[in-house]
């Protein structure tokens, strides 16, 4: 008698420890301190054209270089910032001296840009917005690395990284429907004109800054800090060229390059398609239907965050990542349709699409990096988390200045000119449709396949984390 082919029994789904859960307090701790990220990283660009060129009168092409510089700057800052966190043995930490730092450098900085004198040469008024935001983005390296790598401290479980993320992007999502109308209220004169708003607006930033600082630093824990205390030293020449070996690593980093390269080099064609193609040259009019996207675009993220995170905890974060992405490409592909002169809030829609697809990509891929430093922890014996975030960092960084410079010669070689109002020209505004809509479905099909090859599935995660447990075990007890 044959017998029955054994049936094959589905893949245990991770179950999260009672100590590997991170609490409630914490987890909103650090999505509060993930508000200044947010802004550092995304809400200082997406005003810097409005406020910049239709307030200040700089030309796009010099406001996307002076922030490309800016960031490159930034960029290559984090490596020796995540090696000098990982590296640090102060009576405070590791982490929260950096982080103290660099919130007083960018609450110092941030305003003095928004100085920017209104008068005198574009060349002065380049100079001035040069300076100030390198002190800025450096002050902000400083506090961002080692503030993300507390979130690798804060739980080893593979789904309860992904939640404290979640809960770091819903914060930050509430947080940007206010960063959406910091141009808007630029405009309505209720702060005086609009450059005594916008320095008015800036000093505000700045307190703001000081004020929400203040949650993490008390709140959070550095709870490998003592383990991080027995591990020797490890250089930057060591360990950089170890975190770019790891081939999941590799694929992650060309996703985050292929998403600001598509996306962010059109995102300040965004604002510049409604004024001049939507609404005919009218910015009042819209200013305000922009800065409803941006509330539809952060409520949705709002919403739908939550449901993102708990269906990559069911199906893993691969497959919850190309959902996301799949949004994406749908959003970016309905800008053709529905920036339309005829129906301005039709874009309303893609809000909906790219909020929580884009939130759920940035949720996803610190988490999966989180994920990457266990493995590579696995192969080598040493973690440097604070140095993989700020390699992940800085190709991101790269990849955001690198788009933001192109976006404003992308203004520039499309022919647009602010003198011409709303005559600019309608081959200008074809090819800026065209732009804004077809180059980011085309980066966001190449994240797609990308994704696909990511080798580190859930199941893969619970045997890492296992053997991990166990060498840790063995190492306290021996």
């Amino acid at each position: 008698m044959s017998t029955p082919p054994a049936s094959v029994s589905p893949a245990p789904r991770p179950v999260t420890l009672p100590e590997e859960r991170v609490p409630w307090r914490e987890k909103l701790a650090f999505g509060i301190g993930g508000i200044l990220d947010n802004f550092g990283n995304a809400g200082l660009k997406n005003v810097a054209n409005p406020i910049f060129n239709i307030v200040l009168g700089v030309s796009p092409a010099l406001v996307g270089l002076m922030i490309s510089i800016s960031r490159v700057w930034d960029a290559f800052i984090d490596p020796l910032v995540g090696s000098a966190s990982d590296n640090a043995r102060t009576r405070w930490g590791r982490r929260k001296p950096f982080v103290a730092a660099g919130i007083v450098g960018c609450a110092v900085a941030l305003p003095l840009m928004m100085f920017c004198p209104a008068g005198g040469s574009e060349a002065s008024r380049f100079a001035w917005l040069m300076t100030t935001g390198l002190l800025f983005y450096a002050a902000y390296a400083v506090f961002v690395i080692p503030f993300n790598a507390l979130a690798f401290e804060m739980t080893s479980d593979t789904h309860e990284r992904t939640r404290v993320q979640a809960v770091k992007t819903i914060v930050a999502a509430i947080s940007g429907v206010g960063i959406q109308w910091i141009f808007p209220l630029t405009q309505n004169g209720w702060l005086g004109d609009p450059v005594q708003s916008v320095r008015i607006v800036g000093l505000g930033l700045g307190v703001l800054y000081l004020l929400i600082g203040v949650v993490p630093l008390v709140t959070l824990k550095e709870r490998l800090f003592r383990q991080a205390t027995k591990q020797a030293v490890v250089p930057l020449r060591t360990s950089l060229p170890t975190a770019l070996r790891s081939r999941p690593f590799r694929l992650l980093l060309l996703v985050i390059v292929l998403t600001h390269l598509g996306l962010n080099t059109v995102n300040a064609l965004g604002i510049y398609v409604n004024v001049y193609y939507v609404h005919g040259g009218d910015a009042k009019a819209a200013s305000i239907v922009s800065g409803w996207w941006g509330t539809v675009y952060l409520l949705s993220t709002i919403a739908l965050t939550p449901v993102i995170a708990a269906l990559s905890g069911r199906i893993g974060k691969r497959r919850a990542l190309l959902v996301c992405l799949a949004c994406v490409l749908t959003g970016s592909t309905l800008k053709w349709f529905l920036f339309t002169p005829a129906h301005p809030h039709w874009q309303l829609v893609i809000g909906v699409l790219l909020g929580p697809g884009l939130s759920g990509l940035w949720m996803l891929v610190p988490s999966m990096t989180m994920d990457i430093v266990d493995h590579e922890e696995l192969q080598n014996g040493t973690r440097s988390d604070a140095l993989y975030y700020a390699i992940s960092a800085w190709v991101g960084k790269c990849g955001l200045a690198l788009s933001l410079f192109l976006s404003g010669l992308l203004l520039v070689g499309l022919g647009f000119d602010a003198k011409l109002g709303a005559q600019q020209s309608a081959t200008t505004l074809f090819w800026m449709r065209v732009c804004f809509a077809w180059l980011p479905a085309l980066t966001v099909i190449v994240s797609l396949i990308t994704v696909a090859r990511f080798p580190l599935t859930t199941e893969k995660m619970l045997e890492v984390r296992a053997e991990l447990l166990r060498r840790r075990q063995a190492a306290a007890n021996a």
